[in-house]
């Protein structure tokens, strides 16, 4: 058996806790907040189908991704965040 690995929002210094909040659509019944984020971690963004390396929609302005302290960060999220900076803000 294979397990998902944790979301990049797992390493980010930014995180803050998760609430229960009923069911979605894809069945998960907790919402995850951080400072960038305090009403809750969009999906696309906690999960990391978009990387929060800068500013995004309904986020509080200047809070991103940043390494935990004290947190083993995954070379492979380090490079997803370096490339999404590298790229700047997206339309």
């Amino acid at each position: 058996m294979t397990s998902e690995p944790p979301p990049p929002c797992w390493y980010c210094a930014h995180l803050t806790g998760e609430y229960e909040a009923g069911n979605d659509e894809d069945g998960y019944d907790m919402v995850h907040t951080c400072k960038a984020f305090p009403g809750g971690i969009p999906p696309e963004v906690f999960w990391g189908d978009v990387v929060h390396a800068g500013d995004y929609p309904g986020a509080v302005s200047g809070i991103a991704f940043e390494p935990g302290p004290d947190i083993e960060v995954p070379d492979h999220i380090l490079a997803l965040v370096a490339e999404a900076k590298r790229r700047g803000p997206r339309d």
